[in-house]
């Protein structure tokens, strides 16, 4: 459990070292390549989140303008409910 804890430190304290030692150039594009990976990453999840997301905006939007105050109803929608309690959703 300790090791969770001061791993991120010890990734953070090597990384500093190595910087410490490259050019700035090496530096800059190293930092330029992992924020490429980690929006790459970001967009295929945006991509693949797209259709559910659209699917709740529509019934949000129709939901406002009905005069309804807007609610989620986690048993309409079956693609989040594999991953979600849907019994979060409803208000006692």
């Amino acid at each position: 459990m300790a090791i969770a804890y001061l791993l991120p430190g010890l990734v953070v304290l090597a990384m500093v070292v190595w910087g410490e030692m490259q050019t700035v150039a090496t530096v800059f594009n190293t930092a330029d390549a992992s924020m490429g990976r980690m929006a790459t990453i970001n967009l295929i999840a945006i991509a693949l989140l797209s259709g559910t997301v659209a699917k709740l905006a529509r019934d949000y939007s129709i939901q406002r303008k009905a005069g309804e105050e807007p609610r989620f109803r986690g048993n309409d929608y079956p693609e989040p409910a594999d991953g979600v309690d849907t019994d979060i959703w409803h208000r006692d």
